[in-house]
């Protein structure tokens, strides 16, 4: 069976990259986005064509968001397609001979509107670029500056040359009738004036790219702006483990493991205890942090590996409220310690489906001794071979 990790492969070089060509052409409908997501959701989390809400532990939105925002990396399909439909947009300024350039480009007003934000104008000829929605005055564009004119101008799309040519611009407004009207006026009237032109052609410049040019990674990037990054659930996609383990790192950081009180909620025939203590109910805090079982693998795990390796010896310094605080407290430190504080937290879950669903229990040491295997091997195959004499 694939692992989590390995579905998430599967969807972004598949499940998406099939659809690359149409998103490219057209705008998808609602309906289609949201048929193409149902199958990729349930691919993730089932591996069928479609999952029910019980079997989906995070909000697909959020699943949808880069790693750095606490995502899994799957493409948003909206943004996704917008993102590439701006390559029209760029090619027509950039490639003015294209035979496709008189064309009604795929563009909606959003699109257009990100393009205008993602981009900077250097004036030439004027004859290129649009006075209202182009962003050529100090990179920004008139009708941001303006915005209560843009509601009055007659003719939005007219280019600098038209508009500025015997002040059209100022004549084709309708009538000002505020204060604040006069002064949106005055205000682009003196940026107007520090434009300096030439006779050269129109220069565009994209403003989130190292190179100044587009690309569709950059603008999908920028659809993304201003969400919160996450850095706690990001580094655990830089750290060195097996795909299954950073999955199950992802889940507990959102505390999104089923517990035993949500098994009992779909009728399965559990306890409502801890199987770990027999006495609380389970939480995931108090399971890798409270628990005496867990205090005591913590101890042996401590004693058993070397001094450059004792990260267990703090995994129990402080009692959290959330598994979320328990991960950011441990995912500060080294990456070292991170991983092996993601493969006790991975052996303790594993010993506790075993007790609940198979009703196995294995002992302090039997733990240890998994972890500190599990660690080994992943050296193991993390060492480079070395190179081979001439």
């Amino acid at each position: 069976m694939l692992t989590k990790t390995g579905r998430i492969t599967l969807i972004n070089a598949v499940l998406t990259s099939i659809t690359t060509y149409y998103l490219t052409m057209f705008a998808p409908s609602k309906w289609l986005i949201k048929r193409i997501d149902k199958l990729r959701r349930g691919f993730l989390w089932r591996g069928e064509d479609e999952a029910a809400g019980s079997h989906c532990a995070v909000n697909w939105k959020q699943v949808c968001s880069p790693t750095r925002f606490g995502g899994l990396g799957i493409k948003n399909l909206e943004l996704f397609s917008r993102s590439l439909r701006l390559r029209w947009l760029w090619n027509s300024w950039t490639s003015p001979s294209r035979p496709w350039i008189s064309s009604q480009m795929p563009c909606s007003a959003t699109d257009l509107a990100l393009f205008n934000t993602a981009t900077s104008i250097t004036l030439g000829n004027k004859r290129s670029t649009k006075f209202w929605s182009s962003s050529w005055l100090n990179g920004s564009a008139p009708k941001n500056i303006a915005h209560n004119l843009y509601k009055l101008v007659r003719r939005k799309n007219a280019s600098v040359a038209a508009a500025l040519a015997n002040g059209n611009w100022m004549r084709r407004l309708q009538r000002l009738t505020t204060t604040t009207d006069l002064h949106c006026f005055f205000s682009l009237w003196q940026h107007i004036q520090q434009v300096n032109l030439t006779d050269e052609p129109d220069a565009i410049c994209w403003k989130t790219s190292s190179s100044n040019h587009y690309s569709a990674s950059s603008a999908y990037d920028l659809q993304f702006l201003g969400s919160i990054n996450r850095p706690a659930l990001d580094k655990i996609w830089h750290i060195k483990s097996e795909g299954k383990v950073k999955f199950f790192t992802w889940l507990l950081a959102q505390n999104r493991l089923p517990p035993t009180y949500r098994l009992r909620a779909r009728r399965c025939d559990i306890a409502d205890r801890c199987s770990l203590c027999d006495q609380t109910a389970e939480t995931a805090a108090r399971l890798f942090c409270h628990f005496p079982f867990t205090s005591e693998v913590c101890f042996k795990l401590h004693c058993t590996l070397q001094p450059s390796q004792n990260a267990a010896a703090s995994f129990n310094n402080m009692h959290f409220l959330t598994a979320q605080d328990w991960w950011a407290h441990h995912s500060n430190g080294p990456k070292q310690n991170a991983q092996q504080v993601m493969y006790f937290a991975w052996n303790i879950w594993n010993e506790r489906n075993r007790r609940v669903f198979k009703h196995i229990s294995s002992t302090a040491d039997e733990i240890v001794s998994l972890i500190a295997s599990d660690l080994n091997h992943l050296r193991v195959a993390l060492c480079r071979p070395p190179p081979e004499p001439d």
